[in-house]
């Protein structure tokens, strides 16, 4: 690990759910905006770029609140409680990608 991302320098814990592989971000609700300071934010971006079509998706949490990191934009998830899976449609437009984010429901994640 490198020293900046030791939780008490970044105010962050990153993990991996074992079940989906997913990179939970679970932020210091201290120190709510962590996660948007750099070299933390262009990272998050970064795994969310270099993971998304295996399907392994970035949630960054403070307290409840979940949002989901994309390679181009972040989608605010609410509070999803527990999910099985996230699907992510990529839209081409002009410029840039975007994405059409659902959550599909079910008991079997830990978030």
């Amino acid at each position: 690990m490198l020293p900046h991302w030791k939780p008490e320098q970044c105010k962050m814990v990153v993990t991996v759910n074992p079940r989906n592989n997913y990179i939970y971000v679970r932020v210091d609700p201290g120190t709510p905006s962590a996660w948007r300071k750099q070299p933390y934010y262009d990272q998050l971006r970064g795994w969310a770029k270099e993971n998304l079509e295996n399907g392994i998706h970035v949630i960054v949490y403070v307290g409840n609140v979940a949002t989901l990191i994309l390679p181009n934009q972040d989608v605010l998830l609410g509070s999803p409680g527990q999910i099985d899976r996230i699907s992510v449609r990529k839209n081409f437009g002009p410029g840039h990608a975007t994405y059409d984010v659902t959550l599909v429901p079910g008991g079997v994640a830990d978030l």
